[in-house]
C-alpha cells in the first residue's frame, strides 16, 4: 500500500520512515530529494515553504536562522541555507 514499503522476505508492510516516501508497492523507502521534506508515513515528497530550506532526507522544514530572512528571489532551488536565507542588512535583524 502507499506510505508503506514491503522488502523481500516481510511478513507485513512497514511504515516508510522519515526523510522518505514510498510509492504504492514500494520494495523500499526512498530518500526525500533535497528542496523537498518527507514525514513519517509520506507518498510523496513536499516542497519546501518560502522562507525555509531543505536538504535531502529532510523530515520538517528549517526555517532560516535569526539574523537572515527568506531571499524573495528563492521560489524552487530551497536545497541549501545559502540558496533560501539571506543574511539582514546592517542595522536590521530577522525576527521570524
Amino acid at each position: 500500500p502507499a506510505r508503506f514499503y514491503c522488502p523481500s522476505g516481510a511478513e507485513y508492510p512497514l511504515i516508510c520512515p522519515s526523510g522518505h516516501f514510498c510509492s504504492p508497492n514500494a520494495s523500499f523507502p526512498v530518500i526525500c530529494p533535497a528542496g523537498t521534506f518527507c514525514a513519517n508515513g509520506s507518498e510523496v515528497p513536499s516542497l519546501c515553504p518560502a522562507g525555509t530550506f531543505c536538504p535531502a532526507q529532510t523530515v520538517d522544514p528549517i526555517y532560516c536562522p535569526l539574523g537572515s530572512y527568506a531571499d524573495a528571489n528563492s521560489t524552487i532551488n530551497r536545497t541549501r541555507i545559502d540558496n533560501s536565507c539571506q543574511n539582514c542588512p546592517r542595522g536590521y535583524f530577522g525576527a521570524d
